[in-house]
Parts: structure tokens; C-alpha cells; sequence
């Protein structure tokens, strides 16, 4: 998502990174704890435009390893409350192996 690595559970991203912080998906009562926390803030990849129950680990967290993988299997436990979403239909391309993204043939064929 947004070019940077994501982490995803049945379909449904829980936790990611976003230029030099880390990003979590979280209920109500956990995400209002860690807003509460100096650094901790809302997940607005464009200003004003904040995501619904995402936020920004602080960076005292990201610090300490045992708290951050803590918080990891917190997010992803609320990951797996989300319905899964429906897969999406591969094309016959990519059935086949064929499609290649970022390839100068696929390049061309998008102008």
C-alpha cells in the first residue's frame, strides 16, 4: 500500500510502514491508549485525510523490540475480528504466469 510494506490478515491490512513510522489497525479502546502516548498520533497518509482505526506507533515503542512485538499481536488479533475480504478474480495472464508488473512490455501496454 502506498509503496511500502504492509502487513495483511484474510484479506484486510493490519499493520504497515509508512515512510519512517510504523502503522497499526486497532480497536477503539487500544488505539485511544496509544494516542495517549507521546508520538502516538492518527494515520493521515495525506493531511487531513486520516484513515479509521489506524495510528502511528511512537517511536519509544519502536524502540523497545518485546513492547513493539507485543503490540504486533495485538494488531493482528483485531485483524482477524475484520470479515475476510473476498478474493479477486486473477486473470487468464496471470493464471498463465505471463504478467509480469513493472515489465517494459507491461509499461507499454498501460500508455
Amino acid at each position: 500500500m502506498f509503496g511500502y510494506a504492509s502487513a495483511f490478515v484474510n484479506g484486510n491490512m493490519f499493520r504497515r510502514t509508512f515512510k519512517d513510522s510504523i502503522v497499526v489497525r486497532l480497536a477503539e479502546v487500544d488505539r485511544a491508549a496509544l494516542l495517549k502516548l507521546k508520538g502516538g498520533r492518527s494515520f493521515e497518509p495525506m493531511p487531513g485525510r486520516p484513515m479509521k482505526e489506524y495510528a502511528v506507533v511512537p517511536p519509544s515503542i519502536v524502540a523497545k523490540p518485546k513492547e513493539l512485538g507485543r503490540g504486533s499481536n495485538v494488531t493482528h488479533r483485531y485483524g482477524l475480528t475484520a470479515a475476510p475480504k473476498a478474493r479477486r478474480r486473477q486473470t487468464a495472464r496471470e493464471e498463465d504466469g505471463r504478467h509480469e508488473a513493472g515489465t517494459e512490455e507491461a509499461a507499454t501496454r498501460k500508455r
